[in-house]
């Protein structure tokens, strides 16, 4: 399996300039079989529909953020496949203080079951988002 991952910033460019530049990373990478954009690399929904709607790599699954609102998605050729992923604020000394730590951590990956598994290339993956690792954090 071939997992990309593009982290950029881009100071001082309106959001059609940001639109662009992922649309020519989606569509120049269809070598791979998954492409993460991590953070709010999208400004808005309707960022998110010309993505989709100028996306012509048949074969890469996209992960990506929006800002507003703000939510993950998972994409593939010119739809959603999951949407709606919202990243839990939680890390592993709040889920100790909720009950019982393997309680919640178990909540918390059934969560990750339900809401973010997902199949590439006929294998399941899941995805946490941004610090979500911190609830898995010394268990």
């Amino acid at each position: 399996m071939r997992i990309g991952l593009v982290s950029f910033r881009i100071n001082g460019r309106n959001n059609f300039g940001k639109v662009a530049i992922v649309i020519n990373l989606i569509n120049s990478h269809s070598d791979l079989d998954m492409l993460i954009f991590p953070g709010w690399t999208l400004d808005s929904q309707e960022s998110l529909n010309s993505v989709i709607q100028n996306n012509r790599n048949v074969k890469t699954q996209v992960f990506i953020e929006t800002k507003e609102p703000k939510v993950g998605y998972i994409l593939k050729h010119r739809r959603i496949i999951k949407g709606n992923l919202r990243q839990c604020f939680e890390n592993s000394a709040d889920i100790n203080q909720m009950g019982t730590r393997r309680g919640n951590i178990l909540c918390f990956l059934d969560k990750l079951k339900q809401d973010r598994s997902f199949r590439i290339n006929n294998k399941t993956a899941r995805l946490l988002i941004c610090g979500e690792n911190n609830i898995l954090r010394n268990i």
